[in-house]
């Protein structure tokens, strides 16, 4: 069986080494492709690290295309997620609607924290959205929900594979994207709040995505999903958890999503292939 990992140029080189480590664990012969360095095979099974790019023969596909795409547009995704319950109220290219402020806006494609305002006001809205005018064609505005907690939670199938809660230098700031600064401390699996994974696992469901790690945020005991990242930074222990979850999609030749427990617990949605007792 030919099976790859498929990345591009100068996004998850690391990432991927860790992935594939844990796939490797369980399923052998598994291999990292650059697509704009590599010539990329005839395989039986190819795993998309947030790229869309085309490829040769028929393979399996892990994370199709439509899928990235669908969760790429970050604005489009986020007024999907409100329209489930699944995130605060959203707007696409409309102003928001006065009982949503203070309001977040960005455009409709973003990376980590940057190109994020803040707008309490109509006025403050305007000169935003002028901002995002002068690089961007479309943005979205979503009601500004004032954190206490924010977790990423990496999923796979529909299941949890590992839940990381991000520690900010500042809690006081929009964005606790702790790529730069900050820490995630790993969070035990009876510890997960019940919330945070359910809507992750939804959020996934609605995606169309076989694995993602979902950015949530949670006030008064309400998560609230913010995004899926398709080639999300992790750490050695999160790539190689992610790899066995798709070591497991390999292993059973199933992309199903796999639905939770019947108990109203954490432990419902655990990935069966770091534990038999789901």
């Amino acid at each position: 069986m030919v099976s790859y990992i498929l990345r591009r140029n100068h996004w998850g080189e690391t990432a991927t080494k860790y992935v594939l480590a844990g796939i490797e664990s369980v399923v052998p012969d598994v291999k990292i492709i650059n697509k704009d360095t590599e010539a990329v095979p005839v395989g039986d099974w190819c795993i998309r690290w947030a790229t869309t790019s085309s490829i040769p023969g028929n393979p399996k596909i892990i994370n199709k295309a439509a899928a990235i795409h669908k969760v790429y547009d970050k604005g489009v995704f986020r007024k999907l997620l409100a329209d489930q319950g699944l995130t605060s109220k959203t707007t696409i290219n409309t102003h928001p609607t006065d009982d949503m402020y203070p309001v977040i806006i960005r455009p409709a494609h973003h990376g980590q924290s940057l190109d994020l305002y803040v707008s309490s006001s109509e006025q403050e809205t305007i000169k935003a959205i002028k901002e995002i005018h002068k690089e961007y064609d479309s943005y979205y505005c979503s009601e500004f929900i004032d954190k206490d907690h924010e977790y990423r939670v990496f999923v796979v199938s529909g299941r949890v594979v590992s839940v990381r809660e991000k520690v900010p230098e500042d809690k006081n700031a929009a964005s606790w994207g702790c790529v730069g600064a900050g820490l995630f401390e790993y969070v035990k699996w009876g510890k997960w709040p019940i919330d945070v994974v359910k809507k992750a696992c939804k959020s996934m469901e609605l995606s169309g995505l076989d694995f993602g790690a979902v950015d949530v945020i949670m006030w008064n005991n309400t998560a609230y999903v913010l995004e899926i990242n398709t080639g999300p930074d992790l750490s050695a222990y999160d790539g190689w958890q992610l790899g066995l979850g798709i070591a497991h999609i390999l292993k059973t030749g199933s992309r199903d999503f796999i639905q939770p427990g019947s108990k109203n617990s954490p432990y419902s949605y655990i990935h069966p292939c770091l534990t038999t007792a789901v």
